[in-house]
């Protein structure tokens, strides 16, 4: 799946075999061919593609067409 990770400093790009997310009402792990979604993360949460790990303040997620755009401020 291709991610598209922005923040208001850079955009960083990764061919990623999963993404794990905390919504602030549980833990989602994003695969690919996902059905499309809007995910707003939890404040001040985790973010992990494959296995790094992105500390964020807030932020969604956009999926689509097996690609995820997550928009967050770090």
């Amino acid at each position: 799946m291709k991610v598209k990770f922005s923040t208001p400093k850079e955009t960083k790009e990764f061919q990623a075999k999963s993404i794990k997310l905390d919504t602030g009402k549980g833990i989602l792990v994003i695969y690919p061919n996902h059905t499309d979604a809007i995910i707003k993360l939890a404040k001040n949460s985790k973010i992990y593609i494959d296995s790094n790990e992105y500390k964020v303040n807030m932020g969604i997620v956009k999926i689509e067409k097996n690609k995820a755009l997550i928009v967050a401020d770090i």
